[in-house]
């Protein structure tokens, strides 16, 4: 089973994302811990007030940008 995104906010005011053992990584790397943990938040909030922290190839709240075609 795949493991759950978290958001929460930390002790130092930070908004971030990730899973729960990234978050206590990050944590202890800033000498900070968790506040607040929020629940249902939408992809959309996520990505714009959030901070991911995690360490996965690309954020999952990542929004997509429009691309440009060339046709020649």
């Amino acid at each position: 089973m795949q493991e759950k995104q978290q958001t929460v906010k930390l002790l130092n005011g930070e908004l971030v994302y990730g899973l729960m053992n990234e978050i206590l990584d990050y944590c202890k790397n800033h000498d900070t811990s968790i506040k607040n943990e929020y629940t249902n938040v939408t992809p959309s909030i996520a990505s714009k007030q959030f901070k991911y922290v995690g360490d996965c190839v690309h954020q999952p709240y990542a929004i997509s940008q429009k691309m440009e075609y060339n046709h020649e």
